[in-house]
């Protein structure tokens, strides 16, 4: 049975996933075309160790995922989204069948085989294994480190820890300290919980610390033999430290995860809360590491200063797992009379009805993008009013079946319609290739207040950066080009004759290349 699940999990992935890989779209900005960018001058400079961004070193991210990422472009010798999305792909079908296993330790192998099934189709996994971004690939390995640590625990079989802390490495240099805390924290409280200090000795002292440390001490002891001194100090005090107590660059509350929670575990909210409401109140010994994997984790993340919603990733298969025994008791049940109306009509009204609605409220929001949207109306309207029917009628089996076709749907639409559509607002191809023909032509163009590296990309070239004071001086110099964001320019005081060669909108920014000239069209 278990290879059977296994086998379906990964064909649902296929499923699912499938349009992010076949999708015929670009690197979006900002967070895709700098990591392409960081790519590319790995691959074409010899950059392996330290990444580079632009030309300067790029300290936001260890080396590994571009190093997944780099098989593909070796061998085709070109880098494109599939490059990345197909390392997302392979993480999340490895985060199902992990979730899978880890959950038959908690219940039973069909409850398993439903939780799993059910993150599947749950909003944020279903954006994250199709995206470029790397949050996958460490929630990957952060599952399969604790199903390592589950394995040794509760086998007795302390071999497994060694395995463990090398899979913690594996996080640590995909995305940093977080890839620590999140598997070690819940170990050692699971432990420590149920009074097991021997077993708590022989994990602390493993000989796979020593692995971690030579993994990670490693890495950063070949970055100071290359010379990187600077990026070091960038690394621990900027990046690590910095993102802990300083000032951080996206402003939220300390109670932002708690807000947004709700949102992410969409369409499956409704029976995620009263999952977790019966599991709380009927506690179970098995559940230990479940409670510890997300309390843990989400105090972690809820105490760092600078918060984005999909750190919450890593955080989801506990509340899945959770979630699964309650759905096989519902669907197994006899009564019923076990089902609660709420439960699907969350999902419904959250998801299916904002979604069907959303074409309309673009057009009361000034300076909306221009997005694809027609289908929604005709796609999700019909299923709002299934959702609510079917949740009336208290027929679960057919309400869930309903919400995974929507979330699965809802994959096409975006990467099929919407994504390919979108290329020319999002990618900023077509500004970076004109910047790469005024390179071509003698030029000397900058970026000015521009976010390091987004451009760069298509332009096939690194565009250096000035501060913006120094924008104006310097486009007193012979054939210089300014890059910058058109509020930028308007405010900036330019030389006489100054003028805009283009205007580009990228997203929901307008950008503009400014050049000396006869008149100033402000």
């Amino acid at each position: 049975m278990a290879k059977r699940h296994i086998l379906i999990l990964i064909g649902a992935a296929l499923v699912c996933y499938l349009p992010a890989l076949v999708a015929p779209r670009e690197f979006w900005v900002a967070d895709e075309t700098r990591y392409a960018e960081v790519l590319r001058e790995m691959i074409h400079d010899g950059h392996w160790i330290v990444p580079r961004l632009n030309g300067q070193f790029y300290a936001d991210k260890p080396p590994l995922y571009f190093w997944f990422s780099s098989a593909l472009p070796l061998l085709t010798g070109t880098i494109t989204p599939l490059a990345f999305v197909a390392v997302s792909w392979l993480s999340a079908a490895g985060c199902l069948v992990l979730t899978y296993l880890l959950g038959r330790a908690a219940g039973t192998p069909r409850a398993a085989f439903a939780g799993a099934l059910l993150l599947c189709g749950t909003l944020l996994f279903l954006l994250c294994a199709q995206i470029v971004r790397m949050d996958m690939t460490l929630a990957f390995f952060v599952l399969a480190a604790l199903y390592c640590f589950q394995r040794g625990w509760t086998e007795r079989r302390p071999g497994f820890y060694g395995g463990f802390y090398a899979l913690i490495a594996l996080a640590v240099l995909t995305k940093g300290p977080l890839g620590f805390a999140f598997p070690l924290l819940p170990a050692v409280g699971v432990l420590a919980q149920r009074r097991d200090w021997r077993e708590l000795r022989q994990l602390m002292l493993h000989w796979g610390l020593l692995l971690l440390l030579a993994a990670v001490g490693g890495w950063l002891l070949l970055a100071w033999l290359c010379g990187e001194d600077a990026f070091l100090h960038n690394l621990f005090v900027d990046q690590i430290i910095g993102r802990i107590a300083g000032q951080p660059q996206h402003r939220t509350p300390f109670y932002f995860f708690a807000a947004v929670l709700p949102a992410v575990l969409l369409p499956w909210t409704g029976f995620v809360l009263r999952a977790v409401r019966e599991a709380w109140r009927r506690p179970a010994p098995r559940d230990a590491l479940l409670w510890w994997w997300f309390g843990a984790g989400f105090i972690i993340i809820s105490l760092v200063r600078e918060k984005l919603f999909i750190y919450l990733l890593p955080l989801l298969p506990p509340l899945l797992i959770v979630l699964g025994r309650h759905v096989d008791a519902l669907l197994g049940g006899p009564d019923i009379r076990r089902a609660r109306r709420w439960e699907p009509l969350v999902g419904v009204i959250g998801l299916f009805v904002p979604l069907a609605l959303l074409p309309l409220a673009l057009r009361f929001i000034p300076e909306a993008p221009p997005l694809a949207l027609s289908p929604f109306p005709w796609v999700f309207g019909p299923l709002a009013a299934a959702g609510v029917w079917l949740a009336w009628a208290r027929r679960p089996r057919a309400a869930l079946a309903t919400l995974f076709a929507g979330a699965w749907l809802l994959s096409c639409l975006v990467f099929l319609w919407v994504a390919p559509r979108a290329n020319t607002l999002c990618a900023g191809r077509e500004l970076a290739e004109t910047v790469a023909r005024l390179d071509g032509q003698g030029r000397r163009v900058v970026a000015a207040g521009v976010q390091r590296g987004i451009f760069s990309f298509y332009a096939g070239r690194v565009i250096p950066d000035v501060p913006l004071d120094e924008a104006a001086d310097y486009l007193a110099r012979p054939n210089a080009v300014v890059l910058m964001q058109k509020k930028h320019y308007q405010r900036l005081p330019w030389p006489e004759g100054a003028q805009v060669l283009g205007q580009w909108m990228v997203v929901d920014r307008y950008y503009v290349l400014v050049e000396p000239g006869a008149a100033d069209s402000r």
